[in-house]
C-alpha cells in the first residue's frame, strides 16, 4: 500500500512528510491503516540503528512507497556499495522495527 497524503503522481512521500504531525493528523479513523502510518514513525531511529553511524549520514531515506525505502547515496559508487548490503540491513531493520514490513531498498545516486 502506497502512503500518500499528498497528490503525488509518483505515489512517494518524503520521510519528512512521514513524520509531521500534519500528514498524521491527515489520517484519522480506519485503525489498522494509522497504526501502520504510526509505525512508520520508528524508520528513521531504526534506519540508524541498521546502517550505523558512520553510514547514516551518506545513506539518507528519501521516500516510502509501500514497503519500499528510497535511499539517496552520495554517488554510483556507494550505490553499488550499498546495494551489496542490502540483504543484511533489510535484516537489521526487520528485528529493529518489525512492524515497519520493509521488503526492498532502492539506492539512487544524488543528483550533482
Amino acid at each position: 500500500m502506497a502512503i500518500t497524503p499528498s497528490a503525488s503522481k509518483s505515489g512517494f512521500c518524503s520521510i519528512e512528510e512521514i513524520t509531521s504531525a500534519n500528514m498524521l493528523a491527515s489520517f484519522g479513523g480506519g485503525g489498522g491503516a494509522t497504526a501502520e502510518r504510526l509505525e512508520l514513525l520508528r524508520l528513521p531511529r531504526a534506519w540508524r540503528l541498521a546502517v550505523g553511524p558512520h553510514l547514516e549520514p551518506l545513506a539518507r531515506i528519501t521516500a516510502v512507497r509501500g514497503a519500499r525505502l528510497v535511499v539517496e547515496v552520495p554517488d554510483n559508487a556507494w550505490k553499488r556499495e550499498m546495494e551489496r548490503h542490502a540483504r543484511e540491513i533489510l535484516s537489521r531493520l526487520e528485528r529493529l522495527a518489525p512492524g515497519l514490513r520493509v521488503t526492498e531498498i532502492v539506492f539512487r545516486a544524488r543528483a550533482k
